[in-house]
């Protein structure tokens, strides 16, 4: 989808559709907003995102099972770490010594990606 604003009025999404006014500003599919971006219908104002990007969830808000599944995927160990606290310092200390052992190696992912 991608917001546009109509430059005269318009019906929309068809011909007996409602009428758009000049200066509507609404997003419509990205082939017909090509197509009358082309033919001077609207102005393109920006694509929307196909999907919200969704930030990972941060180490203290997972469960204790959550947490030691994580350690285990990425082969860190949790021996001695009973408490949630030290589980997550030690993912962290994990995920901090992976970063600056291949600063030059990786692409910036964490154990949360």
């Amino acid at each position: 989808m991608t917001r546009v604003v109509f430059l005269r009025t318009k019906r929309y999404p068809h011909p007996s559709g409602p009428k758009r006014l000049r200066g509507t500003v609404m997003p419509i599919e990205d082939d017909v907003a090509a197509a009358w971006a082309k033919a001077g219908l609207v102005e393109l104002l920006d694509a929307l995102p196909a999907e919200p990007e969704v930030a990972p969830p941060a180490l203290s808000t997972l469960t204790v099972p959550q947490l030691r599944e994580l350690a285990e995927q990425h082969g860190v160990d949790l021996q001695g770490a009973t408490r949630k606290a030290e589980i997550v310092a030690a993912l962290e200390a994990a995920e901090s010594a992976a970063a600056g052992a291949a600063s030059g190696e990786r692409d910036g992912a964490s154990l949360t990606d």
